[in-house]
Formats: structure tokens, C-alpha cells, sequence
């Protein structure tokens, strides 16, 4: 079993997961709809 991450480490890498996950869509949506004016 490996060492278990740090709170501060955990939080870092939830956060960059739910950004990607929610800004992923959001930019590729705002290229494809304000992309071709």
C-alpha cells in the first residue's frame, strides 16, 4: 500500500480533475459556437 496523499495534495488534484472536467466542455462549446463568426 502506498503512502496516502496529503489533504493539500488530494484537494490539488480534485480541483484540477473538476476544472478540467468542467471547462473542458465549456471551452470546446465557446470555440464551436463563437469559433466561426
Amino acid at each position: 500500500i502506498s503512502r496516502p496523499l496529503s489533504d493539500a495534495s488530494v484537494i490539488k488534484y480534485l480541483v484540477v480533475k473538476l476544472c478540467a472536467h468542467i471547462l473542458g466542455p465549456l471551452y470546446k462549446h465557446f470555440c464551436i459556437r463563437y469559433g466561426r463568426s
